[in-house]
């Protein structure tokens, strides 16, 4: 990894860290934050995680939610941080476990 990739993946942490909160980080790109929605999941649950990705296709960030009924809040904190990201100029190439997750979160 070049010290400029390293540059953009700290950077976009931070980035996201300001927009989602803390993030346990399980990758370079990729982690578990509390759901900003998590006040209208459905069934109600005392696991707040949602997936985040700074990799999703087309140099997209991604938040997967485990619950429902947060749809909305999700895609709006999902779209503040893309702008963000795009505003920064840090794009990331699609990773396989993102893709993976996005096929199986369309499919349910």
């Amino acid at each position: 990894m070049t010290k400029e990739e390293q540059q953009d993946i700290n950077r976009a942490r931070q980035l996201a860290e300001e927009i989602v909160g803390p993030v346990r980080w399980t990758t370079d790109t990729a982690g578990y934050c509390a759901c900003h929605g998590r006040n209208l999941h459905k069934p109600k649950s005392d696991d707040p995680d949602c997936k985040i990705h700074l990799d999703g296709p087309a140099g997209h960030s991604m938040l997967f939610c485990f619950h429902g009924g947060c749809e909305n809040e999700l895609n709006a904190t999902a779209e503040r941080l893309r702008s963000a990201l795009q505003s920064a100029g840090i794009r990331f190439e699609a990773s396989n476990e993102c893709m993976e997750m996005l096929t199986k979160y369309l499919k349910a």
